[in-house]
């Protein structure tokens, strides 16, 4: 069957393909065309991995000759190290001390060709001649131990820097780099050894030096076998700079690593590395004996603190991979310039529509949801994308008419919300103190919504005018239904208040108001309490609330703990009992709800009641609203920043003094009118507490 020529029209093919195919197709036509020098780059980065392990495998050989040299110096410093704890723990007559010495000196030659001589060096007791211990000294040359007996007469080798140096030390030190007195050619390194006697006072005491001699030429062989080629070289240096051993021999024990630097100060870094002590590899650009580029492989050797180095120079690696490199990078070079060339002339044509996607959701960004979208008749997934934004602009329009009239429902629920803000705020005592002329108590109280109404209670009125109701609750619950249900309680009470002149009858009654007309089982914590200022007992009923504090005038603070029965509002038939507490003038009553102790930090710490305690201890002697500011100040320093989880409410109520029994009631005036508040005379007053309606209140 033959397929007609128009069914395969290019062009067409082409649309139907999918973005991603497309440029799947012309990537891969690009990486093709780059495959040659990609494969150059891998051949690149292999040769300098072989690079990196050549240098590995050179640290590797530095180290395994520094472990050799280790153990030989580890060997010498064992053998004066032992001769210290013989002489420390034995009695040895002068005798016994050269053989000693000699049979030490014998067993190190045997296993350190490198030793030279060592030595007993005691330190004087006593200045007459009889006091005087020697230092005996063993020079082993040509296969015989020489014996030589210093310290007599003008030789006042205790004085010498060496000896001196070990006594202040205390502490084993190998020496630097020195010369034979007697050949002024043999280059020698020494470690001494301290060693102590039992003193009079039973303690130890210093009594000399052990010290053993290492000829430095012995060494050189095993430091010149580092070099890997001929063209390089190897040296010793010690912990201070001082070269022990160099192919130079001008520079072994004459110079420091420091006098190159005055002449090469391009070789600063590469002393700086060999003086920290730290294994690794080190560049230079040029030295004096290589004349080029050179490699520093440098290793520690822990006994002596010195460093053994090894130096060639590098175009022994790189020499071969040079010509090679620059090929490679050139290959790599043309390959990306042509990858840029067809990428670029890819994107011209495909990117076009995205551009115009681009700005025309630029513009629906911006608030335009009728900016023109460009005409894109292909199917792929720009096609897609496309007609998914045209999609897009109708449902933003859609979605903005909707946001529009939410906000506007948001905005009148918000501003009935501040209306039932005020409505509550009327319902509660608005004036702190409420009764600044009342000579026989102080009141003060606050209350913090932890949303814009609140479920948290307070009230304080007079019952008669001899007795006044302090009260604080917590309906369960936040926001508008525990509001709604404070409200009903704020009213309930005072019709329960007028019934009952006992606090237990008074929540019994109030309870049964509540559970009548509670469908959704809400309950509140509720706490009254009845002072009577002739006599200052408080009568108080506790409903499951927290228990209120006492503050006793000594600065004392008790929790009034007994609970009378459920929060109201659970049980209809519930009966509350109460009990009394007598105050002294200058004794105070705080009050809170759970707000305030279970206030939380980020560290979801809570405040609690010991803090809580602490703070009214500390203040227990202030008026009832610097207390509460103080509370409040400690409260908001301990939640740093976090939003309050709860309402917080709090009261505190302070009897300055009891009234005279004999005398009539007394009168509770508006500060603004001048009235009587008690008897309702005033015209801005409420249940016997004034509203605020008043100017000034």
């Amino acid at each position: 069957m033959k397929v007609p020529l128009k069914r395969l029209n290019p062009v067409a093919l082409w649309r139907k393909c999918g973005f991603i195919t497309r440029q799947c197709i012309v990537v891969g036509l690009c990486s093709m065309l780059v495959m040659t020098s990609l494969s150059a780059l891998v051949m690149w980065y292999a040769y300098r991995s072989m690079t990196e392990n050549l240098s590995r495998l050179v640290l590797s050989s530095v180290r395994n000759k520094a472990a050799r040299l280790e153990a030989d110096l580890r060997s010498a410093s064992r053998f004066a190290e032992d001769l210290a704890i013989a002489l420390e723990y034995g009695e040895y007559t002068e005798d016994g001390l050269w053989k000693l010495l000699e049979r030490q000196m014998e067993g190190q030659r045997d296993h350190g060709p490198a030793v030279h001589g060592g030595s007993i060096a005691y330190l004087p007791t006593g200045p007459g001649e009889k006091d005087m211990r020697r230092m005996y000294y063993i020079h082993i040359g040509d296969g015989l131990a020489q014996r030589t007996l210093l310290g007599g007469g003008a030789d006042r080798y205790w004085n010498r820097k060496w000896f001196i140096a070990v006594q202040d030390a205390a502490l084993p030190i190998w020496s630097e780099p020195y010369f034979d007195s007697d050949t002024s050619s043999l280059l020698l390194v020494t470690y001494s050894v301290p060693f102590y006697r039992k003193g009079p006072d039973g303690g130890r005491q210093f009594a000399g030096v052990v010290s053993i001699d290492l000829e430095v030429d012995k060494f050189r062989e095993m430091v010149q076998a580092h070099t890997i080629v001929s063209e390089g070289y190897g040296a010793l240096i010690s912990r201070n700079g001082a070269v022990i051993s160099h192919p130079d021999p001008r520079l072994s024990g004459r110079r420091s690593v420091f006098d190159v630097t005055k002449n090469h100060p391009e070789l600063a870094d590469v002393v700086r590395g060999i003086m920290s002590g730290k294994e690794g590899i080190l560049r230079a650009e040029r030295t004096s004996i290589l004349n080029e580029e050179v490699l520093y492989f440098i290793t520690p050797v822990p006994e002596s603190k010195w460093m053994l180095l090894t130096a060639f120079p590098s175009r022994l690696i790189f020499e071969r991979l040079n010509v090679l490199l620059w090929l490679l990078v050139a290959g790599s070079l043309g390959g990306l310039i042509l990858l840029v060339l067809l990428t670029s002339l890819m994107l011209r044509n495909t990117g076009k529509p995205l551009r115009q996607l681009t700005q025309a959701a630029l513009r629906i960004g911006e608030g335009d949801f009728s900016a023109p979208l460009p005409n894109y008749p292909a199917e792929d997934e720009i096609g897609r994308l496309n007609h998914s934004i045209a999609l897009m602009q109708v449902e933003l329009q859609n979605r903005l008419e909707r946001l529009a009239r939410n906000i506007a429902v948001r905005e009148g629920f918000e501003h009935e919300l501040q209306i039932a803000r005020k409505i509550q705020q009327t319902l509660l005592p608005v004036f702190i103190p409420p009764l600044p002329e009342c000579r026989e108590f102080t009141l003060a109280a606050r209350l913090l919504p932890a949303r814009v109404v609140s479920g948290d209670l307070y009230d304080m009125f007079m019952l008669d005018g001899n007795r006044i109701a302090l009260i604080v609750g917590d309906v369960s619950g936040k926001g508008v239904p525990a509001a709604l249900l404070m409200s009903v309680v704020q009213t309930f009470q005072h019709c329960a208040a007028c019934k009952c002149d006992f606090s237990g009858k008074m929540v019994t009654c109030l309870n049964g108001l509540l559970s009548k007309n509670n469908p959704d089982l809400m309950f509140i914590t509720y706490f009254i309490g009845i002072v009577d200022l002739r006599t200052g007992v408080m009568n108080y009923t506790n409903a499951g609330h927290n228990p209120p504090m006492l503050i006793r005038k000594d600065g004392r603070v008790e929790e009034l703990s007994t609970v009378h029965g459920l929060p109201i509002g659970m049980l209809p038939d519930e009966r509350y009992g109460g009990d009394s507490v007598t105050l002294e003038s200058g004794d105070g009553v705080f009050a809170f709800t759970d707000g305030v102790n279970e206030t939380e930090n980020p560290a979801d710490d809570q405040f609690g009641n010991e803090r809580l305690m602490r703070v009214l201890q500390k203040y227990a002697a202030a008026k009832p609203d610097q207390i509460l500011e103080a509370l409040n100040q400690e409260i908001v320093a301990f939640a740093d920043g976090r939003e309050l989880a709860d309402d917080v409410t709090m009261w505190c109520f302070k009897l300055k003094a009891v009234r005279d029994s004999n005398s009539e009631s007394f009168e509770v005036t508006c500060a603004s009118c001048g009235k009587d508040l008690r008897t309702g005379s005033c015209a801005s007053s409420e249940n016997g507490s004034c509203t605020g309606s008043c100017a000034g209140c």
